[in-house]
């Protein structure tokens, strides 16, 4: 089966769990995680399930599905172009070894969960996933991402706009004062 096979789901949890290690060496990434748990503050079980709870409501780790399968596509790739005359078989080996790292996601999962509860008290956390429960804030979460690449692509031509209005603004000022610059 190649990796255009597998759900989007399991290979998603695989490029997830994989992210570090293709960001990394392996020994690198092996003591990373220790390294990481240590620093990371201590919060109470209910902060954590609250941050989870957040998270889920929000939907705000799915953007990160494709991590796996991404890799595997690259690592692919890489193998590959080493055996090109055994492509299939590399599929066959990396997809295999991809749903072996697909229990990692839950390491990820883990570092949102420190992520959101760094942030945000409890209290806050279970505020945010009551209002995205509604039918308002799930309407507002869906359209948030496009709301905000409008407004950014709005706010660009509004500033060359203003840009363009300012350089002339200036060239005529400058002019008055006897100062004139090429067109």
């Amino acid at each position: 089966m190649s990796i255009r096979h597998l759900s989007a789901r399991v290979l998603a949890a695989c490029l997830l769990a994989a992210a570090p290690l293709a960001l990394a060496p392996a020994a690198l990434a092996q003591e990373a995680p220790a390294a990481a748990d240590a620093a990371a503050p201590t919060f109470t079980e209910s902060h954590i399930a609250a941050a989870r709870a957040t998270i889920a409501a929000l939907d705000a780790s799915s953007q990160f599905d494709v991590i796996l399968p991404n890799i595997a596509t690259q690592v692919s790739g890489l193998f590959a172009r080493s055996f090109p005359d055994q492509v299939a078989v590399v599929d066959e080996v990396v997809n295999a070894a991809a749903l072996e790292l697909v229990g990692r996601r839950a390491e990820l999962e883990r570092a949102l969960e420190q992520i959101w509860a760094s942030q945000f008290t409890e209290q806050e956390l279970n505020e945010i996933t009551t209002f995205y429960s509604t039918a308002t804030g799930m309407k507002f979460g869906s359209l948030m991402g496009g709301i905000v690449s409008l407004s950014a692509q709005t706010a660009d031509a509004w500033g060359q706009a203003l840009g363009q209005d300012l350089l002339e603004l200036a060239r005529t000022r400058l002019q008055e004062r006897g100062l004139t610059l090429p067109q």
